[in-house]
This record gives structure tokens, C-alpha cells and sequence, in this order.
């Protein structure tokens, strides 16, 4: 017998549908059924019972479950014990050094770490290899997926931004074809 022939079994005790059989990946709700039935039968057994082969087999399947999943539990713990020690932070009033340490706190940062910037140069290159074969909108909505930017015009406002700081006129040239962006340098 197997996993799910014992999960069927279980589901026929209890009056309800079985598994199909065309299926083959078996849900968690499915095996949290399993790890109930089995549970009970651990707790039923005296030193005269033994666990079934199947039995056996889902206990061993939980129990590989449990150590793959126990170190999660672990961070799960962890992360909720900084949003706690973040909240006594804020709780002092909601000041800018108060959100930022508690901001690195919660991301375990060291304190006063600066905060992860945008290589506009990878960017701006980037963009000027794709408008190579491509319409500039379809270079914009790949760099968007690609660097993973809320928005079209928040990568354009990036990028015009990065065009009046650079006096690189390799960037300069590349950038000149942006969309929506042909009106007047402000």
C-alpha cells in the first residue's frame, strides 16, 4: 500500500471522497489527514500493537517534514522577536533615526548601513544594447521586468535623472532616445 492508498483509506473511514487516481502529487491538506490518522494510532499504541508498514512510512514522511521545516520555524521566531524590538523603537515616536534603526533591525542590518542603491550605469548601458533592435518602449518594459522597478515611469524618471548628472556621451547618446522624454531638459 501506499502514501496515498493510505490517505484514501483514511478518507473512506471518514466518509468522504478519496484522491483520484490520475493524481500523483498529493496536497498538504491530504497529508496533514495522514499525520492526524497516524498521530492518533501513535497515541493509541500499547507495547502489544506495532505501527503498519504504511503507518510507518507516513510517520517516517512527517518526520522528515519536521526537520526540513523546523529551522523555518527557527527565523519564523527570529524575525518576530525583531518586529517586537522594532515596535518598542517606534513606540519612542516615529522620527527618521527611529524608523531607520528600526528598519535595521528588522532587515539585520548594522546600524547606519546605507541603504542599496540602483547601478544606473548597468542600466543605462543596458537600455542602450536593447534600443539597438527594439523600439525604446519595448527596451523600457524589459529593463522594468528585468531590474524589477514598480513602474515605465519610474525607470524613466531614473534614467533622465542619470542623463543630467552623466557627462559620459556614450550615455548621453543612448538616453537621448527615451520615451516621453523629447520635450526640454528642465
Amino acid at each position: 500500500m501506499t502514501i496515498k492508498n493510505y490517505i484514501n483509506k483514511v478518507l473512506k473511514d471518514k466518509k468522504q471522497k478519496p484522491i483520484p487516481k490520475n493524481t500523483n502529487l498529493i496536497s498538504d491538506r491530504y497529508l496533514k489527514l495522514a499525520f492526524d490518522s497516524v498521530r492518533e494510532r501513535v497515541l493509541q499504541l500499547k507495547k502489544d500493537k506495532s505501527l503498519t508498514k504504511d503507518e510507518t512510512e507516513i510517520l517516517l514522511l512527517a518526520t522528515n517534514k519536521a526537520i526540513d521545516h523546523g529551522p523555518l520555524l527557527d527565523k519564523y521566531d527570529d524575525i518576530d522577536q525583531r518586529i517586537l524590538d522594532a515596535q518598542k523603537i517606534l513606540r519612542k515616536g516615529r522620527t527618521k533615526p527611529n524608523l531607520s534603526a528600526a528598519l535595521d533591525l528588522i532587515m539585520e542590518r548594522e546600524k547606519g548601513t546605507k541603504h542599496a542603491k540602483r547601478d544606473w550605469y548597468r542600466i543605462a548601458d543596458d537600455y542602450g544594447v536593447l534600443t539597438e533592435g527594439r523600439e525604446p518602449l519595448e527596451a523600457i518594459k524589459e529593463l522594468v521586468r528585468r531590474y524589477e522597478f514598480p513602474s515605465e515611469q519610474a525607470l524613466i524618471r531614473g534614467l533622465k535623472r542619470f542623463k543630467k548628472k552623466t557627462s559620459d556621451p556614450v550615455f548621453i547618446e543612448a538616453l537621448r532616445t527615451l520615451p516621453w522624454l523629447n520635450e526640454p531638459d528642465e
